[in-house]
């Protein structure tokens, strides 16, 4: 029964994948049969390598990452043998060249490739330790599989990115639509109750995900540049921008009911901003599934544009009124914050509408990134020379046991299967191909004494091995299982089980020998990482925050010297990496008590690292309106009052997760009077009657400023009140 779970929870479009890869090895073992077993390797191998993606995309960059690497190979392992000889250590440095020739070339999809070739061109006597015709035959046999994989990609069930991203565009605008509704319906029917708005913002989350990943998948070179003509990646950041300002709205009324009482001033205009947005967002459905109702969403923007302006009017006559003044500043802030984070809401919608309604124009195409230079870190040498020693082990054993190592070359293969960038990732690795491999072998056997080397029992040993695989979550173990099975079932050995025992094995030695040098050589330990690096964005965080701020000052204002448009795409990608980390942990060879009360301080400082990142998001967003700037001065005092301390206390708190200490507990009393002052600065302001000079728009955008330090003033206390107990506490 839980094996039927497992293949029940195989996604639709993996089970459309298998079937195009087993197909694909079909076609490849018809073209190959009748091949000897030196030549049916590397098409087998292109193409399973090939094809492990579903996109179209990843299937270029496979394909020609092999082909590319093969040729770098070629070149380099060639100089090197014919001026000093086939020795283990030449294999070595080949593989060592060739794989800083590629990344310094910036073509890390020949990376992987380039250093693999070298070193098999050293561990297989072939064409008489003639690497320039090695080489040639393994671009020309990669070739084979590249093509019929990228034949097959293109031809049966195509992808379609543009589909998909209109597809979960769609899905989205419906979700945040309902959403929008349901926060407008519990001010406007007067309701307490919960919104249950977590699954709406996880499914959210989840979209704007899966189209990033996409539109980064899709866009490759030449290919995907209509994507980016269409400006795909703005509709994404879009998105974003409507999911925070939503989020903000879901916050606020399930945070301060208090701000509902106020909001009642204006439930007519919000019921009319409910419909109107309702209509707008249908035409704009109508309008992606049908570019003929274009100018249906244009009226419908501009009513709800309209009904936005009422909604504004009626609350800048009852701030002449002093109808305004009968409510407490904590209620005026949030309804404010609320209203506001409404209004950007809206706008994000309607840039979405006015990129939907644009015609594309395919003349005009970013230009291709430019070409330079760069040399790898100093984690990737290491990573680099770790693997060189393996690759010169490896070829030591092959060249010793040369007669008796029928497969030796394979141990080469599992050293660069298993050389992770960290011990515990090699070690997953291992176990993923071990399982993997098994697969492959069962079903290899299992056909071989059914079907034959039948290509139509070769594709569906790669179906069933891909499904497999994924069901169990070994997928790291797929191209390894497929290589088993595919080169085993069309070379047909005379000693089948010996063929399929021996790769299984001579892999099997690589990926030890990987994992054991792994260990050795300048162990990568991922939780030895992960507290430096979050303790380095909190540091980043502060930095970013000073950027903002000093943007500010007038002197550099005027010089222009700070922009504050900080583009925090850089942090997001290290959240996103710091909580894949989270996951590898327990891959470390550590106890599991250990692990256990660390993973509670780092999932502690990366929740934290969420909302940080969230608050400096909104801060950029609201310094883009330069209207609201003034207002905040003359309402709460200079930005840096209360910046000031929240750099203090972001630096505080970064030296704290490096240390594992808990931030100077004086900070929270610090950053508590920063915001009494800038409350009691407002409420000075508002007995002069300061606010009612200043327009509506104005004043909502400084009052949303001001929230968003404090929100990001509150998170800072909150941490260094909760702060958990480490070791070294």
């Amino acid at each position: 029964m839980q094996g039927l779970a497992r293949l029940r929870a195989v996604p639709e479009s993996f089970w459309k994948h298998a079937i195009k890869t087993g197909l694909a090895a079909a076609i490849l073992a018809h073209f190959c049969r009748h091949l000897p077993l030196a030549e049916i390797q590397y098409p087998v191998m292109g193409l399973t390598a090939t094809m492990l993606s579903s996109h179209i995309g990843d299937v270029i960059k496979a394909g020609w990452g092999r082909l590319g690497g093969s040729v770098i190979a070629g070149v380099v392992t060639g100089c090197l043998l014919s001026v000093f000889g086939d020795g283990a250590w030449v294999g070595a440095g080949a593989y060592l060249v060739a794989t800083l020739v590629a990344e310094v070339l910036q073509y890390p999809a020949m990376t992987l490739q380039a250093g693999l070739i070298a070193g098999l061109i050293v561990a297989v006597p072939e064409f008489e330790k003639n690497p320039w015709l090695y080489s040639w035959h393994r671009v020309t046999e990669n070739g084979l599989g590249v093509i019929v994989a990228v034949l097959v990609a293109v031809l049966i069930w195509p992808e379609k990115p543009r589909d998909t991203l209109q597809k979960n565009l769609v899905q989205f605008l419906e979700q945040s639509q309902t959403l929008t509704q349901a926060c407008l319906d519990r001010v406007i029917q007067d309701q307490r109750q919960d919104l249950g708005a977590e699954a709406r913002l996880d499914r959210l989350i989840k979209l704007n995900q899966s189209s990033e990943d996409l539109l980064n998948r899709s866009v490759y070179g030449f290919l995907g540049r209509d994507l980016t003509a269409e400006n795909w990646s703005q509709l994404i950041a879009d998105q974003r921008r409507v999911r925070r300002h939503l989020t903000s709205m879901v916050k606020i009324l399930e945070e301060q009911d208090l701000a509902q009482r106020f909001l009642m001033l204006v439930r007519g205009e919000l019921a009319a901003i409910n419909d109107q947005a309702e209509a707008m967002i249908h035409a704009l459905l109508r309008a992606i599934e049908n570019p003929t109702h274009k100018f249906e969403v244009e009226k419908e923007s501009v009513a709800l544009e309209t009904s936005l302006e009422k909604l504004k009017a009626n609350l800048q006559t009852l701030r002449q009124a002093g109808v305004t003044q009968d409510f407490s500043l904590e209620v005026v802030i949030y309804s404010y914050d609320y209203l506001h984070s409404l209004q950007l809401l809206i706008q994000g919608w309607q840039s979405i509408a006015n990129q939907v309604m644009d015609e594309p124009r395919p003349g005009i195409i970013p230009p291709l990134k430019q070409w330079q230079l760069k040399f790898p870190a100093r984690r990737q040498l290491r990573h680099f020379g770790k693997t060189a020693v393996g690759m010169w082990l490896a070829l030591w054993l092959v060249q010793l046991n040369q007669t008796s190592w029928p497969f030796g070359f394979y141990t080469v293969i599992g050293v660069f299967g298993g050389m992770q960038p960290t011990v515990g990732q090699s070690v997953h690795r291992l176990w993923y191909e071990i399982i993997g491999m098994g697969i492959g072998a069962f079903l290899a056997i299992f056909l071989f004494s059914t079907m034959g080397g039948d290509p139509l029992g070769i594709g569906l040993g790669v179906f069933l091995t891909m499904v497999l695989c994924q069901a169990w979550g070994v997928m790291p173990g797929l191209k390894h299982g497929c290589f088993i099975l595919v080169i085993s079932l069309i070379a047909q050995t005379h000693q089948f089980n010996v063929y399929v025992a021996g790769r299984f094995f001579y892999t099997l030695l690589g990926l030890v020998i990987a994992l054991v040098l792994n260990q050795l050589l300048w162990p990568e330990i991922t939780s030895n990482q992960l507290t430096p690096k979050i303790s380095q964005a909190f540091g980043q965080f502060a930095t970013t925050l000073e950027s903002f701020m000093t943007g500010l000052v007038p002197k550099f204002q005027a010089e222009g010297k700070q922009d504050l448009t900080t583009d925090l795409t850089q942090a997001r990608k290290t959240l996103m990496s710091h909580r894949t980390m989270v996951k590898e942990v327990h891959l470390d060879p550590i106890d599991d008590f250990s692990i256990s009360q660390a993973e509670r301080f780092w999932n502690f400082t990366l929740s934290y690292e969420t909302a940080i990142f969230r608050d400096l998001l909104l801060l950029e967003e609201a310094l883009q309106h330069p209207e609201s700037i003034a207002p905040y001065k003359r309402f709460f005092g200079h930005p840096q009052a209360l910046a000031y301390p929240l750099k203090t206390a972001l630096e505080s708190i970064a030296l704290g997760i490096k240390t594992e200490t808990q931030p100077d507990v004086t900070l929270i009393k610090t950053l508590a009077d920063a915001e009494s002052r800038a409350i009691q600065h407002l409420k000075t302001a508002r007995e002069r009657g300061v606010p009612r000079k200043y327009e509506l728009d104005a004043v909502m955008g400084a009052i949303q400023l001001f929230a968003t330090l404090r929100e990001l003033s509150d998170n800072l206390q909150q941490m260094i009140k909760d702060w958990p107990t480490t070791s070294k506490s």
